[in-house]
C-alpha cells in the first residue's frame, strides 16, 4: 500500500468502484434503482438514516399519490455512507475490512 493512501480512501475508492458497477447493474435491469424505507433502515440503521433523511442528505419519495410507501434511491444512500459514515462500507457484502 503506497504511504500516501489509508485505509480510509481504500474503503471510499472500492465503495465508488461498487456504486459505479451498481449504475451499470441498475441501465441493464440487474438491480432495481431505489429501496423501501424498511429496507433502508435495515441496511443503515434506523438512528443514521433519520438522521440522514432530517439533514436532506436523502430524500424520501413518495412512490405514488395514493399510497403510504416510501422509498429510496440506493445511489443516494450509497453516497451518503461513503461521504458521511465510510464505517458502514464495513457491513457491505463486498468488504474489506477485517
Amino acid at each position: 500500500m503506497p504511504d500516501g493512501i489509508d485505509r480510509l480512501q481504500l474503503l471510499q475508492i472500492q465503495a465508488a468502484v461498487q456504486a459505479g458497477y451498481r449504475k451499470c447493474e441498475e441501465k441493464y435491469g440487474k438491480a432495481k434503482p431505489f429501496m423501501s424505507l424498511n429496507q433502508y433502515y435495515k441496511k443503515y440503521g434506523y438512528g443514521i438514516g433519520q438522521n440522514w433523511i432530517d439533514a436532506k442528505i436523502v430524500n424520501p419519495i413518495r412512490q405514488g399519490k395514493n399510497t403510504s410507501k416510501w422509498q429510496i434511491r440506493v445511489e443516494e444512500a450509497e453516497l451518503a455512507a461513503i461521504t458521511y459514515n465510510p464505517e458502514l462500507l464495513c457491513k457491505e457484502e463486498l468488504k474489506p475490512c477485517e
